[in-house]
């Protein structure tokens, strides 16, 4: 796939591993954990962990060789109905693109039908 989507369509999946993180507050979750609290299985978590550094920041590997993850400064900083707002905001760009995209390839379509037809 050329282009995948960080927010579309998984808003309420991030949301359920931001409100994990707000229930336990100040601890690094690895993935596993996070996937047994939000009921999300661990390579989706570890998927949406890594593409939305917005939200979420890997941290350094401890002596025990377990990758955790934790909410970055400006997260933690927010409230939940600026997150919300946050994720909206992306996933509506999102879909935007999405549109864009269809509807460029619906032109190109129409445009090379119309070429072709006047040539039968």
């Amino acid at each position: 796939m050329i282009y995948s989507f960080r927010f579309r369509g998984k808003n309420q999946r991030i949301l359920a591993l931001y409100q994990s993180f707000l229930d336990h507050p100040g601890q690094g979750l690895h993935p596993k954990e996070l996937s047994r609290m939000t009921g999300i299985p661990m390579l989706d978590v570890v998927a949406r962990m890594d593409q939305i550094p917005e939200l979420f920041v890997k941290l350094p590997g401890q002596r025990d060789g377990l990758t955790r993850y934790r909410l970055t400064t400006t997260a933690t900083a927010r409230t939940v109905t600026e997150i919300e707002h946050l994720i909206d905001q992306q996933v509506r760009r999102e879909s935007w693109l999405y549109y864009a995209f269809i509807a460029m390839v619906l032109l190109v379509f129409l445009i090379a039908v119309m070429a072709i037809a006047p040539a039968i």
